[in-house]
């Protein structure tokens, strides 16, 4: 559980190509699906098979880093192929969840992104149902976490989806 202190860093590439891989699933046959927008928590957090056991559908899961600009435009374009989005701020604890605070306070990242971009959010913070998971490294789930996170998840992602579509 604590790969850390066997010098192991958990890690993603996030890079152009990373992006381009995502976006052609979308333009070849996967435009209608949901994209999952988020930090890499969103990558190693939700779990794919348990959100298609809930869901019925495989979804496509973007990683983006916190800028808000480029998160804005990609918006833009998914939102002209009719892709249905949802900003997903998962959880992190302790010394972590402080720092990240700190350096990067909700006011100026989160709130900002999502009345910038018109997206709808869901923010572990203001969701009881998606607290208090084992987080051994104060960031990701551990592996049974994940998976009851994922569960929890998809209903709130449906409530925020029809929210969004009511709205319009």
């Amino acid at each position: 559980w604590h790969w850390r202190a066997f010098g192991v860093q958990a890690g993603y590439r996030n890079s152009d190509g990373a992006w381009a891989e995502q976006r052609r699933r979308i333009h070849s046959g996967e435009g209608n699906a949901l994209v999952l927008i988020g930090s890499s928590r969103v990558l190693f957090d939700v779990q794919l098979p348990v959100w298609s056991s809930t869901q019925g559908e495989q979804q496509a899961a973007l990683v983006i880093k916190a800028q808000i600009q480029r998160a804005v435009l990609a918006v833009a374009r998914l939102r002209a192929r009719g892709v249905a989005m949802v900003f997903l701020r998962a959880p992190s604890i302790d010394e972590l969840h402080a720092a990240e605070e700190a350096g990067l306070p909700r006011s100026k990242t989160w709130d900002e992104l999502l009345k910038r971009s018109g997206v709808p959010g869901i923010h572990f913070a203001d969701q009881p149902a998606l607290q208090g998971f084992d987080q051994p490294e104060w960031s990701h789930l551990s592996g049974p976490a994940a998976d009851e996170f994922t569960a929890r998840l998809a209903p709130l992602v449906n409530e925020a989806l029809a929210a969004q579509k009511a709205s319009e």
